[in-house]
């Protein structure tokens, strides 16, 4: 299964955070932007018109665009991946560790049939 993560921003280029998290997402931000956030961040940019405004339209245009069996849509002020498994919750800030854990959700929703905190093609409504 492919998975594609991305991080959605807009005029946050100095105050991103989960680029460090999620290394291998890519950045989707108005093309106006790319430049100020390349100077912030080695992830990959994905430049998307200025005239795309709301929070509902970039993710309705992120939909459309990547064609990847599974979409997972992070928010850039992410610091740490919070998990209630245990009596008490713990954090995890290990990049590699996040991606498992985000990866086997994905496959975990996949199998089930059903949509997370992602949009699958199998998920069949």
């Amino acid at each position: 299964m492919k998975i594609k993560k991305i991080i959605l921003s807009r005029g946050r280029h100095g105050s991103i955070t989960s680029d460090t998290l999620f290394p291998n997402a890519t950045l989707v931000v108005p093309k106006s932007e790319i430049k100020e956030y390349k100077k912030t961040t080695n992830n990959e940019i994905h430049g998307i018109s200025d005239n795309i405004m709301g929070l509902g339209n970039v993710r309705n245009y992120c939909l459309y665009t990547f064609k990847e069996d599974c979409l997972v849509m992070i928010d850039d002020d992410i610091q740490k991946l919070w998990v209630m498994t245990r009596l008490h919750g713990y954090a995890i800030t290990d990049p590699t560790a996040i991606e498992h854990i985000v990866d086997n959700t994905a496959e975990m929703a996949q199998q089930l049939n059903t949509s997370l905190i992602t949009r699958q093609k199998w998920h069949s409504n």
